[in-house]
Protein backbone atom coordinates (compact mmCIF):
# COMPACT_ATOMS: atom_id res chain seq x y z
CA UNK A 1 0.00 0.00 0.00
CA UNK A 2 1.29 3.48 -0.84
CA UNK A 3 2.47 5.69 1.98
CA UNK A 4 -0.12 8.42 2.60
CA UNK A 5 2.59 11.07 2.15
CA UNK A 6 2.64 10.29 -1.59
CA UNK A 7 -1.07 9.89 -2.31
CA UNK A 8 -2.58 12.70 -4.36
CA UNK A 9 -6.27 13.41 -4.81
CA UNK A 10 -7.85 15.44 -7.60
CA UNK A 11 -10.51 17.97 -6.69
CA UNK A 12 -13.42 15.54 -7.26
CA UNK A 13 -11.79 12.86 -5.11
CA UNK A 14 -11.05 15.42 -2.39
CA UNK A 15 -14.63 16.69 -2.49
CA UNK A 16 -15.99 13.14 -2.21
CA UNK A 17 -13.65 12.42 0.70
CA UNK A 18 -15.01 15.32 2.77
CA UNK A 19 -18.63 15.18 1.60
CA UNK A 20 -18.95 18.32 -0.51
CA UNK A 21 -19.02 19.15 -4.23
CA UNK A 22 -15.93 20.46 -6.11
CA UNK A 23 -17.54 23.90 -6.50
CA UNK A 24 -17.58 24.26 -2.71
CA UNK A 25 -13.84 23.67 -2.51
CA UNK A 26 -13.26 26.26 -5.25
CA UNK A 27 -15.41 28.76 -3.35
CA UNK A 28 -13.43 28.15 -0.16
CA UNK A 29 -10.20 28.77 -2.05
CA UNK A 30 -11.57 32.02 -3.54
CA UNK A 31 -12.54 33.06 -0.01
CA UNK A 32 -8.92 32.61 1.06
CA UNK A 33 -9.41 29.64 3.40
CA UNK A 34 -6.54 27.75 1.74
CA UNK A 35 -4.41 27.63 -1.41
CA UNK A 36 -4.52 24.51 -3.56
CA UNK A 37 -1.34 22.81 -4.66
CA UNK A 38 -0.90 22.69 -8.45
CA UNK A 39 0.60 20.00 -10.65
CA UNK A 40 2.77 20.66 -13.70
CA UNK A 41 -0.30 20.98 -15.93
CA UNK A 42 -1.84 23.43 -13.40
CA UNK A 43 -4.49 21.02 -12.10
CA UNK A 44 -5.34 21.20 -8.41
CA UNK A 45 -4.26 18.26 -6.29
CA UNK A 46 -4.62 17.48 -2.59
CA UNK A 47 -2.60 15.37 -0.15
CA UNK A 48 -3.62 13.83 3.19
CA UNK A 49 -2.89 17.07 5.09
CA UNK A 50 -5.13 19.01 2.70
CA UNK A 51 -7.95 16.50 3.21
CA UNK A 52 -7.63 16.93 6.97
CA UNK A 53 -7.82 20.71 6.58
CA UNK A 54 -10.89 20.44 4.33
CA UNK A 55 -12.58 18.22 6.93
CA UNK A 56 -11.94 20.85 9.58
CA UNK A 57 -13.50 23.52 7.33
CA UNK A 58 -16.53 21.27 6.78
CA UNK A 59 -16.85 20.80 10.54
CA UNK A 60 -16.53 24.53 11.25
CA UNK A 61 -19.09 25.34 8.54
CA UNK A 62 -21.57 22.82 9.93
CA UNK A 63 -21.38 24.63 13.27
CA UNK A 64 -22.56 27.84 11.63
CA UNK A 65 -19.24 29.70 11.81
CA UNK A 66 -18.73 32.58 9.40
CA UNK A 67 -16.18 32.44 6.57
CA UNK A 68 -14.14 35.20 8.23
CA UNK A 69 -13.96 33.31 11.52
CA UNK A 70 -13.10 30.00 9.84
CA UNK A 71 -10.32 31.82 8.01
CA UNK A 72 -8.86 32.92 11.34
CA UNK A 73 -8.99 29.38 12.69
CA UNK A 74 -7.29 27.72 9.73
CA UNK A 75 -4.71 30.47 9.26
CA UNK A 76 -3.70 30.22 12.92
CA UNK A 77 -3.40 26.46 12.58
CA UNK A 78 -1.06 26.90 9.59
CA UNK A 79 1.04 29.60 11.22
CA UNK A 80 1.65 27.40 14.22
CA UNK A 81 1.19 29.93 17.00
CA UNK A 82 3.65 29.96 19.85
CA UNK A 83 1.66 27.41 21.79
CA UNK A 84 0.71 25.17 18.87
CA UNK A 85 3.35 22.43 19.02
CA UNK A 86 1.40 20.26 16.57
CA UNK A 87 1.78 22.77 13.73
CA UNK A 88 5.41 23.34 14.65
CA UNK A 89 6.14 19.63 14.44
CA UNK A 90 4.49 19.45 11.04
CA UNK A 91 6.38 22.52 9.77
CA UNK A 92 9.73 21.22 11.05
CA UNK A 93 9.29 17.95 9.18
CA UNK A 94 7.97 19.47 5.93
CA UNK A 95 10.62 22.21 5.85
CA UNK A 96 13.29 19.46 5.84
CA UNK A 97 11.58 17.51 3.08
CA UNK A 98 11.01 14.48 5.30
CA UNK A 99 8.11 12.02 5.30
CA UNK A 100 6.29 10.72 8.37
CA UNK A 101 7.88 7.32 7.77
CA UNK A 102 11.42 8.71 7.61
CA UNK A 103 11.13 10.69 10.84
CA UNK A 104 9.34 7.87 12.65
CA UNK A 105 12.04 5.37 11.67
CA UNK A 106 14.82 7.66 12.93
CA UNK A 107 13.30 8.32 16.37
CA UNK A 108 11.61 4.97 16.95
CA UNK A 109 7.89 5.79 17.00
CA UNK A 110 5.10 4.79 14.64
CA UNK A 111 4.15 7.00 11.66
CA UNK A 112 0.52 7.00 12.83
CA UNK A 113 1.50 8.33 16.27
CA UNK A 114 3.63 11.07 14.73
CA UNK A 115 0.78 11.96 12.36
CA UNK A 116 -1.65 12.30 15.29
CA UNK A 117 0.83 14.53 17.13
CA UNK A 118 1.20 16.78 14.09
CA UNK A 119 -2.58 17.08 13.82
CA UNK A 120 -3.02 17.85 17.52
CA UNK A 121 -5.08 14.68 18.01
CA UNK A 122 -3.06 13.32 20.92
CA UNK A 123 -0.85 14.59 23.72
CA UNK A 124 2.90 14.49 23.20
CA UNK A 125 4.85 12.49 25.77
CA UNK A 126 8.05 13.77 27.37
CA UNK A 127 10.02 10.94 25.74
CA UNK A 128 8.63 11.67 22.26
CA UNK A 129 9.28 15.40 22.71
CA UNK A 130 12.90 14.81 23.67
CA UNK A 131 13.46 12.51 20.69
CA UNK A 132 11.86 14.94 18.24
CA UNK A 133 13.68 18.01 19.49
CA UNK A 134 17.01 16.17 19.42
CA UNK A 135 16.32 14.97 15.87
CA UNK A 136 15.29 18.40 14.57
CA UNK A 137 17.96 20.25 16.56
CA UNK A 138 15.40 22.38 18.37
CA UNK A 139 15.03 23.38 22.02
CA UNK A 140 12.04 21.73 23.68
CA UNK A 141 11.16 25.02 25.40
CA UNK A 142 10.92 26.73 22.01
CA UNK A 143 8.69 24.01 20.63
CA UNK A 144 6.10 24.10 23.38
CA UNK A 145 6.38 27.74 24.46
CA UNK A 146 3.02 29.37 25.10
CA UNK A 147 1.89 32.77 23.84
CA UNK A 148 1.08 34.98 26.79
CA UNK A 149 -0.40 38.42 27.33
CA UNK A 150 -0.54 39.94 30.80
CA UNK A 151 -3.53 42.16 31.54
CA UNK A 152 -3.06 44.19 34.74
CA UNK A 153 -5.93 44.87 37.11
CA UNK A 154 -8.19 47.54 35.67
CA UNK A 155 -6.38 47.55 32.31
CA UNK A 156 -8.68 45.28 30.31
CA UNK A 157 -9.69 46.69 26.94
CA UNK A 158 -12.98 48.55 27.31
CA UNK A 159 -15.60 47.55 24.73
CA UNK A 160 -18.97 49.07 23.98
CA UNK A 161 -21.70 47.71 26.26
CA UNK A 162 -24.24 45.51 24.51
CA UNK A 163 -26.30 45.38 27.68
CA UNK A 164 -27.83 48.26 29.65
CA UNK A 165 -26.06 49.32 32.84
CA UNK A 166 -22.95 47.23 32.15
CA UNK A 167 -19.23 47.99 31.85
CA UNK A 168 -17.29 45.42 29.76
CA UNK A 169 -13.52 44.95 29.83
CA UNK A 170 -11.87 42.25 27.69
CA UNK A 171 -9.24 40.25 29.57
CA UNK A 172 -7.92 37.96 26.82
CA UNK A 173 -4.99 40.11 25.80
CA UNK A 174 -3.70 37.47 23.37
CA UNK A 175 -6.94 37.92 21.36
CA UNK A 176 -7.51 34.26 20.68
CA UNK A 177 -10.02 33.48 17.90
CA UNK A 178 -11.25 30.55 20.00
CA UNK A 179 -12.61 32.36 23.06
CA UNK A 180 -13.28 35.70 24.70
CA UNK A 181 -13.00 36.56 28.39
CA UNK A 182 -14.63 39.69 29.79
CA UNK A 183 -14.90 41.27 33.21
CA UNK A 184 -18.36 42.79 33.50
CA UNK A 185 -19.64 45.23 36.14
CA UNK A 186 -23.42 45.19 36.25
CA UNK A 187 -25.27 48.07 37.91
CA UNK A 188 -28.48 47.34 39.88
CA UNK A 189 -31.16 46.54 37.30
CA UNK A 190 -28.54 46.26 34.55
CA UNK A 191 -28.38 43.39 32.10
CA UNK A 192 -30.51 42.21 29.19
CA UNK A 193 -34.02 42.26 30.61
CA UNK A 194 -35.52 42.35 27.10
CA UNK A 195 -33.67 39.25 25.98
CA UNK A 196 -30.44 38.74 24.04
CA UNK A 197 -28.72 35.90 22.17
CA UNK A 198 -24.98 36.50 21.92
CA UNK A 199 -24.05 33.86 19.35
CA UNK A 200 -25.71 31.17 17.28
CA UNK A 201 -22.98 28.74 18.28
CA UNK A 202 -20.53 28.31 21.10
CA UNK A 203 -20.68 27.97 24.87
CA UNK A 204 -20.55 30.39 27.80
CA UNK A 205 -19.37 30.13 31.39
CA UNK A 206 -20.18 32.93 33.83
CA UNK A 207 -18.56 33.23 37.28
CA UNK A 208 -19.96 35.73 39.79
CA UNK A 209 -17.18 37.53 41.66
CA UNK A 210 -19.49 39.67 43.75
CA UNK A 211 -23.22 40.33 44.01
CA UNK A 212 -25.69 38.18 42.11
CA UNK A 213 -27.17 37.81 38.64
CA UNK A 214 -30.52 36.29 37.66
CA UNK A 215 -30.45 34.23 34.44
CA UNK A 216 -33.51 33.08 32.49
CA UNK A 217 -32.85 30.55 29.74
CA UNK A 218 -35.35 29.99 26.93
CA UNK A 219 -38.07 31.56 29.09
CA UNK A 220 -38.25 28.25 30.95
CA UNK A 221 -35.52 27.97 33.57
CA UNK A 222 -34.48 30.63 36.07
CA UNK A 223 -31.15 30.60 37.91
CA UNK A 224 -30.08 32.96 40.70
CA UNK A 225 -26.28 32.94 40.53
CA UNK A 226 -24.65 34.42 43.63
CA UNK A 227 -21.09 35.31 44.66
CA UNK A 228 -18.80 32.34 44.14
CA UNK A 229 -21.32 30.52 41.91
CA UNK A 230 -20.95 29.85 38.19
CA UNK A 231 -23.30 28.89 35.39
CA UNK A 232 -22.58 27.37 31.97
CA UNK A 233 -24.84 27.12 28.92
CA UNK A 234 -24.90 27.10 25.14
CA UNK A 235 -24.76 30.67 23.89
CA UNK A 236 -27.86 30.25 21.75
CA UNK A 237 -29.91 29.38 24.85
CA UNK A 238 -29.38 32.64 26.71
CA UNK A 239 -32.46 34.83 26.74
CA UNK A 240 -32.27 37.20 29.70
CA UNK A 241 -29.99 38.09 32.58
CA UNK A 242 -30.21 40.94 35.08
CA UNK A 243 -28.76 42.15 38.37
CA UNK A 244 -31.77 41.99 40.73
CA UNK A 245 -29.96 43.40 43.76
CA UNK A 246 -29.43 46.96 45.00
CA UNK A 247 -25.63 46.71 44.74
CA UNK A 248 -23.31 46.36 41.76
CA UNK A 249 -22.42 42.86 40.58
CA UNK A 250 -19.08 41.79 39.12
CA UNK A 251 -18.85 38.77 36.83
CA UNK A 252 -16.28 37.02 34.64
CA UNK A 253 -17.82 35.94 31.34
CA UNK A 254 -16.04 33.39 29.15
CA UNK A 255 -17.36 32.72 25.66
CA UNK A 256 -16.00 29.87 23.54
CA UNK A 257 -16.63 30.03 19.79
CA UNK A 258 -16.27 26.27 19.43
Amino acid sequence: MKNMDYIRFNIKEAADAVGVVPATIRNWERAGLFTSKRSGNNYRYFDSDDIELLRKIVSYSSEGMSISFIKKLVSEKRRGGAGDYSSKLHNLRVSRGLTLTEVSREIGISPSYLSRMEQGKCNITRDALQKLTAFYGEEASELVATAAALVKKGQGRVVSAESAGCDYRLLDGAESPYFKVAEVYVKPGGGTAEGLQHQKSGNDVVFVVKGEVLFTLNDLSEYRVKKGDSISFRAAELERWVNPAKTEAQIIWIHSNL
